[in-house]
């Protein structure tokens, strides 16, 4: 199943040429960089190969960062999104087609 999407993922990067592309990091990251081009992203290397057998990433008891704005940052937010968007039908057109890159 992941080399499937390995392999799906080589193909929408421009990688695949008519056969299985050994996995590439930076092209996988560079994917999902566009794909949420508007979201704050990080990428995280690994440097370990985890025993998924055993184990589940809901396993690691790892504190979930604070993503509630500020008051300041939550206004700031909004003015933009209305200077943006001075007719909310296209805004609201923009969500009804969130998925679309």
């Amino acid at each position: 199943m992941l080399r499937d999407l390995w392999q799906n993922l080589a193909t929408i990067a421009g990688r695949a040429a008519g056969g299985p592309v050994p996995y590439d990091p930076v092209v996988y990251a560079g994917v999902y960089e566009r794909l949420l081009r508007y979201r704050n992203t990080e990428i995280l290397e690994l440097d370990v190969i985890l025993p998924t057998e055993r184990l589940s990433v809901y396993d690691f008891a790892i504190a979930p960062r604070d993503f509630v704005p500020t008051d300041t940052e939550a206004e700031r937010f909004i003015r933009e999104v209305e200077r943006r968007y001075p007719d909310p039908r296209v805004l609201d057109g923009e969500i009804a087609r969130w998925w679309e890159i």
